[in-house]
């Protein structure tokens, strides 16, 4: 905790409001006891925590460190909070204890039967005499510092304790007021008005109105001036959308997609539009996607309604008998040939090149992507515009890898040096040196960069879809298989690779088994 605090510190003492710098004084005066006590009431689901669950190793002394955060106004004891979740907290012969024993009745229905039988306060005065609880008395200040320090609004405390026993290792990037996510007040309080945006649609979703749509459409209707929040409003836009189709509500729907500038707001605007029966604004917005498609899916999309969607042609490999194990490992057994190499890697294979290739980059420190010293990859990895916010430095590495000694150096480079540190694209397991050796011996470089240019389009995309095996059979001669065995149908996100594979001639096929 003391680290998170040093963080938040370091980064945001000029943003917190007074709650939150209350809440951060009391944090920081606590003895080591308490600390560990929050730290633990903190990582755990509540709000109710009961006081006879609270064993820990590492806390000395539970009833001192209890009475330090109830006196810091961190913790509260036998709060006022819902009769039904302290009832929760009991188990079935806690409940028959304080309230009579009932058979035949299931826990919830017999809370839902105490609830409406007594007043709260007399439940939990109850409750409160043979089974104490506390809960947290700062929770808006806590998930505050969690949006602060994690980037988001869940957090897991465990990320300090995995490094210190150096079980997980982080790139070395740089962290400080220029790579903050809020540069102002107003910024962190706008997040907040967000997240409380996203809650009114959740209950939205449970019961539609569209008087309160229409509402919340118009609190979202102007774009925001940060990226971090334009990313948060886009994808209550796009739920906001998909809620309102599923609703029947078509000018809600239409109008969040009109607000959106980024996938897949044209894609369901057209599908709104058909379900209307409006066929010239159909043509017409397909008109305009396959003009100017704004991802590969755009452009397959687009394509599917012309009818111009190619069909997958696919080899065919009869067995005698059922494979001893995955129909996977049986194809690769039958596509290797003397001095070939195969894997089964799937999505781990592209994602892993990229990110070998590409570590530097990734890694640059852009305004509100690194917040804390413990992320395997910047915030913004899958938002639209990641490539934008590092046009320079990846056309500069785009540029330079195409010759095949510049990539071999780079990848290897790479290895060696971040070797098992955490990424969320490379798998360390999945590679050797000796395999990224043939790959790229084996794949030319140029067919490497189209990889990478397309992914880096659109890595929210293409980051699943990819062929199962790779086979490496010399210099130059390689293939992608994508193996599919009785009944199994191509995916979209498959679809779309081999799309990208067909318009650049990569090689590249399916594979259908049968016995």
């Amino acid at each position: 905790v003391r680290k998170l605090l040093d963080g938040i510190e370091r980064q945001y003492s000029d943003v917190l409001d007074r709650e939150g710098r209350v809440a951060f004084e009391r944090i920081g005066g606590l003895s080591d006891d308490a600390l560990r006590l929050l730290a633990r009431l903190w990582s755990r689901t509540g709000p109710v925590f009961r006081v006879d669950t609270l064993a820990y190793r590492e806390i000395g002394d539970m009833p001192r460190a209890l009475a330090e955060l109830e006196s810091a106004g961190l913790i509260a004891i036998n709060a006022g909070c819902a009769a039904d979740r302290v009832l929760g907290r009991l188990t079935r012969a806690e409940l028959d204890e304080l309230f009579g024993r009932r058979s035949g009745v299931l826990k919830a229905a017999r809370i839902t039967e105490l609830c409406g039988r007594y007043p709260e306060p007399l439940i939990r005065a109850r409750i409160a005499a043979r089974f104490p609880w506390c809960t947290l008395a700062c929770a808006p200040a806590f998930e505050t510092f969690s949006l602060l320090f994690f980037g988001g609004r869940t957090h897991d405390l465990a990320t300090f304790v995995l490094e210190d026993l150096g079980v997980v290792r982080y790139e070395p990037y740089r962290v400080d007021r220029c790579t903050r996510q809020f540069d102002t007040r107003a910024d962190l309080r706008r997040y907040l008005e967000l997240v409380d945006l996203r809650r009114w649609l959740h209950r939205l979703e449970a019961q539609w109105q569209s008087s309160s749509a229409q509402c919340l459409l118009e609190a979202l209707w102007e774009p925001e001036r940060s990226r971090t929040l334009e990313q948060r409003r886009g994808r209550i836009l796009n739920q906001l959308g998909r809620a309102a189709e599923r609703a029947k509500d078509f000018d809600v729907a239409l109008g969040a997609y009109a607000r959106l500038k980024v996938p897949p707001a044209r894609e369901r605007t057209v599908r709104v539009l058909k379900r209307l029966g409006d066929e010239t604004s159909v043509q017409d917005w397909l008109t305009t996607i396959a003009a100017r498609p704004l991802t590969a899916t755009e452009r397959v999309f687009a394509d599917g309604y012309a009818r111009r969607r190619p069909r997958l042609i696919e080899d065919r490999l009869d067995l005698p008998c059922a494979p001893a194990s995955t129909v996977e490992t049986a194809a690769l057994e039958h596509l290797l040939a003397v001095d070939s190499v195969g894997r089964h890697m799937e999505n781990r294979l592209p994602l892993g090149m990229l990110g070998l290739a590409f570590w530097r980059e990734i890694f640059t420190p852009v305004p509100g992507t690194f917040v804390n010293a413990y992320q395997s990859a910047p915030l913004d990895l899958y938002w639209p515009d990641f490539r934008a916010a590092r046009a320079g430095p990846i056309a500069a590495r785009l540029s330079d890898i195409r010759c095949a000694r510049r990539l071999r150096a780079s990848v290897l480079e790479t290895w060696q040096a971040r070797h098992g540190v955490a990424s969320a694209l490379v798998n360390w397991s999945a590679f050797d040196v000796e395999l990224i050796e043939r790959l790229i011996r084996d794949v030319p470089a140029p067919d490497w960069v189209l990889l990478f240019d397309y992914m880096l389009d659109d890595l929210a995309q293409t980051r699943t879809g990819f062929p199962d095996l790779v086979v490496l059979h010399g210099p130059g001669r390689y293939e992608f298989v994508e193996v599919k065995g009785p009944g199994d149908q191509i995916r979209p996100e498959q679809r779309i690779w081999f799309e990208f594979f067909r318009r650049h001639d990569l090689r590249a096929r399916v594979l259908r088994v049968t016995w």
